[in-house]
C-alpha cells in the first residue's frame, strides 16, 4: 500500500545583502553564507546596492557592509538601508578601529565585526542576530 507523500513547509528564506568594494572578501563571504543556506545579494558599489534596494521590495534579513569604501562610508550606507528597510539589522565590518564608527553604534540593531575575521565566526554571528527575527517567506 503506497503512502501519501509528506508535505513539508518551505524552508525559510534568509536574504543577506553584502556590500564591500574588495572582491576577494565579497567572494569568500558570499560563498560561506550561501553554504550556510542564505540567499546572498552582493555589490562592490554601495550606491548601486542602495539604488537596487530603492527600486525593489526585496526583503532582507541583514545587511553586511564594509566600513570604509571609496564611494561611501559604511555608516552612511547603513543609514540609507535603514531608511529603505526600517528595522533591518546592520553589521559593519572593517579593519579600522570601531571608535571611528561611534555614531553608527548609537542606533538599534547595529553590529560590528573586525577585519580580518574567521568566516565561521561571521556566519555564527549573523545566525545569532537574525535568528531572533521571524524568517522571510519564500
Amino acid at each position: 500500500m503506497a503512502s501519501d507523500p509528506v508535505t513539508r513547509p518551505p524552508s525559510p528564506v534568509r536574504a543577506i545583502v553584502v556590500i564591500d568594494d574588495n572582491h576577494a572578501i565579497r567572494d569568500v563571504v558570499r560563498r560561506a553564507l550561501k553554504k550556510a543556506g542564505y540567499h546572498v545579494m552582493d555589490w562592490a558599489d554601495p550606491t548601486a546596492a542602495v539604488g537596487h534596494l530603492a527600486s525593489t521590495d526585496d526583503a532582507i534579513s541583514l545587511a553586511l557592509i564594509d566600513g570604509v569604501m571609496p564611494q561611501m562610508l559604511g555608516p552612511a550606507v547603513a543609514g540609507e538601508i535603514q531608511r529603505l528597510r526600517p528595522g533591518v539589522p546592520i553589521m559593519l565590518m572593517s579593519g579600522h578601529d570601531a571608535p571611528m564608527f561611534s555614531e553608527f553604534f548609537g542606533l538599534p540593531d547595529r553590529h560590528y565585526i573586525a577585519k580580518p575575521f574567521v568566516v565561521g565566526d561571521l556566519v555564527a554571528r549573523i545566525a545569532e542576530i537574525i535568528g531572533k527575527a521571524p524568517p522571510l517567506a519564500d
